[in-house]
């Protein structure tokens, strides 16, 4: 049995992610453009989930930052390089507030990078997908990439296209 928008409120979580995620000793915590980084990893994933927020309004998105204020103007930043306008996206939100935990209870499917919130999904039993294009494809990132090693339980996107048709196949073939 298919579950349908309608039927089922979907909800789609990004748990956002610093640039310098796990570049610890290589990069400062705030990299600046020249600097290591995930610059292009983080514009992506998070334009791809504007795209998708745009592409679906019944679908309910959420980007969880873990801090309140530059790091959501980041975002907000990203995805109007990306074309989309986030104040007209009545089913995106852009949030600090809100639990990781409760996020992935409510959740149907976690996108997430160098961060337990993939374990804890995976344990929670939601699909989890995991980006890993960009930077984090670069042979000189590859020793820094936080949880490597539990990537055989997620679904990895090598590209921000298939983040997109992972993040879509996923929303489509809910089952209950």
């Amino acid at each position: 049995y298919k579950v349908t928008t309608q039927e089922k409120g979907q909800h789609v979580v990004l748990f956002s992610f610093i640039k310098s995620v796990g570049l610890y000793g290589w990069t400062p915590t705030n990299p600046k453009k020249g600097d290591p980084g995930f610059f292009e990893l983080f514009d992506h994933v998070h334009q791809v989930i504007g795209k998708l927020a745009r592409d679906l309004p019944k679908v309910h998105f959420t980007i969880k930052a873990k801090w309140p204020g530059p790091w959501s103007n980041e975002i907000t930043t990203s995805l109007a390089l990306g074309g989309i306008d986030y104040s007209n996206l009545a089913n995106l939100e852009i949030t600090s507030d809100i639990a990781a935990q409760d996020l992935i209870i409510s959740s149907d499917v976690v996108v997430s990078f160098g961060s337990t919130t993939m374990l804890e999904a995976a344990i929670a039993g939601k699909p989890v997908i995991v980006p890993s294009f960009s930077e984090a494809a670069a042979p000189e990132y590859q020793g820094y990439i936080q949880l490597k090693d539990t990537y055989a339980a997620y679904d990895i996107a090598t590209s921000p296209g298939n983040l997109y048709d992972l993040i879509m196949y996923s929303i489509h073939h809910l089952i209950l």
